[in-house]
């Protein structure tokens, strides 16, 4: 006996199952419709259907796929799901009654065409149909659904699907499954921050961390005053004075490197990828007009001799 998709009529436990896939539906419902509207064929459609449920399998309850395993183990000989997977038909079962609703609350407010306007057949099976309206795309969608596991045309995604189902359902804690995701969580990151509170959240983690980076700094064990320990305190960093301010840069004292405070490797300094390598130095004085002209006669005798030793120094980046 197959376990028909578009058969309606169902027992509340299962329907209580197919909201497990809630987080699904809308996105993945917008994006086949989007990408049909667009000239996709219905091998598209659905190619691309199977392909947003194991990108988005993340967002399902764990749950859900103990249940189908649960349910493969005590299910009747005689019942054949989808692709022989409980999980599959759970999931399509879903999906076509999510397109299925959205077909007919469309059709329910389209505007009424002319009568006089040919309108071609809706065929989930021919390449070369034309839908007039977005509710025919999506009721041609849900009928393909029903047929998505036949011909073995999507045999490799449906496997690839229930795979990437199986691996979520191993990963050991939370912290590995968001690290899996790291996609999803920078496009969730990116959402929050867009908003007010997103905004206000990160002006007030960033005063935290700049009042309290001693804090910081000696749970992270490179603290470099180890003689009493920071409490965590501020929630915004004092405020600096006026004369701070003027005497210096940030946090660093103006004339550190005068007093001798401050003592750089220039030479690491100068040869560093993101420095001043001596090729740049070179490029810049070769452009000035006395290095361009050097031993000029409208220069001093003493300045002449300057350029000539600074050019002496750089002579293996003298062209």
């Amino acid at each position: 006996m197959m376990a028909h998709v578009w058969n309606q009529i169902r027992p509340p436990w299962f329907e209580a199952m197919t909201d497990f896939v809630d987080p699904l539906l809308q996105i993945t419902s917008d994006t086949v419709s989007s990408a049909v509207e667009s000239g996709a064929t219905m091998y598209q459609a659905m190619a691309l259907t199977l392909s947003c449920l194991s990108l988005l399998w993340d967002c399902v309850h764990p749950v859900l796929r103990k249940i189908a395993d649960l349910l493969q183990n005590y299910m009747p000989f005689n019942v054949v799901p989808l692709h022989q997977s409980c999980l599959l038909q759970i999931v399509v079962n879903a999906l076509y009654t999510k397109f299925l609703n959205d077909s007919q609350a469309l059709a329910k407010n389209k505007v009424c065409v002319d009568k006089d306007k040919v309108r071609q057949k809706i065929s989930v099976t021919s390449a070369e149909a034309s839908y007039q309206s977005k509710d025919e795309i999506l009721l041609a969608v849900a009928e393909a659904l029903c047929s998505v596991d036949e011909d073995n045309k999507h045999t490799d995604q449906i496997e690839e699907f229930l795979e990437n189902a199986k691996n979520t359902d191993k990963v050991t804690s939370a912290l590995d499954r968001i690290e899996s995701t790291s996609q999803m969580a920078d496009l969730l990151v990116s959402d929050i921050l867009m908003t007010d509170n997103g905004k206000c959240s990160l002006k007030t983690l960033f005063h935290f961390i700049k009042g309290n980076k001693e804090w910081i700094y000696q749970q992270l064990g490179v603290s470099g005053d180890k003689s009493r320990v920071q409490e965590a305190s501020r929630s915004k960093p004092a405020q600096l004075s006026l004369t701070h301010t003027m005497f210096h840069i940030g946090y660093h004292k103006f004339d550190e490197l005068l007093t001798g405070e401050c003592k750089p490797h220039w030479l690491n300094l100068l040869q560093a990828p993101m420095g001043l390598r001596p090729e740049k130095v070179w490029s810049h004085l070769s452009s000035r007009w006395d290095f361009r002209n050097a031993y000029s006669s409208n220069l001093p005798a003493h300045q002449n001799e300057i350029i000539s030793y600074i050019s002496s120094l750089f002579k293996q980046y003298v062209k």
